[in-house]
């Protein structure tokens, strides 16, 4: 059941904070710095930039949207998997069968759409 655990907890929030360092208070950022003009600038460079690569970013996107889907899926086939595995566990029922993750496929695309 171990596996199953570690497959559900990749849709689970890990709960940390990266900016609790103490220096992050030092490096400060002066607003008065920017400008109108740097930012119309700065605005327009990326403007060009997703202009001249649009099928760059589309394939970009539509490739890490296809990865986030494969890896919810995976991951609510595994916590089905592991509540069905804890069930019979609970009962006692001699059911060693270790493909509980096959059994969770069922209910996978269900908790998808929740």
């Amino acid at each position: 059941m171990w596996w199953l655990g570690i497959l559900a907890l990749f849709t689970q929030g890990a709960g940390l904070n990266m900016f609790s360092v103490n220096d992050v208070s030092e490096k400060k950022l002066d607003i008065n710095s920017f400008t109108s003009a740097c930012l119309m600038s700065a605005f327009d460079r990326l403007q060009n930039y997703s202009v001249e690569h649009v099928r760059l970013i589309t394939l970009i996107t539509l490739t890490l949207l296809l990865i986030c889907i494969v890896i919810m899926y995976i991951s609510y086939c595994a916590r089905a998997g592991l509540i069905l595995a804890a069930n019979d566990t609970e009962e006692k029922l001699n059911n060693r069968s270790k493909n509980y993750f096959l059994k969770g496929a069922a209910f996978g695309w269900r908790l998808f759409g929740l």
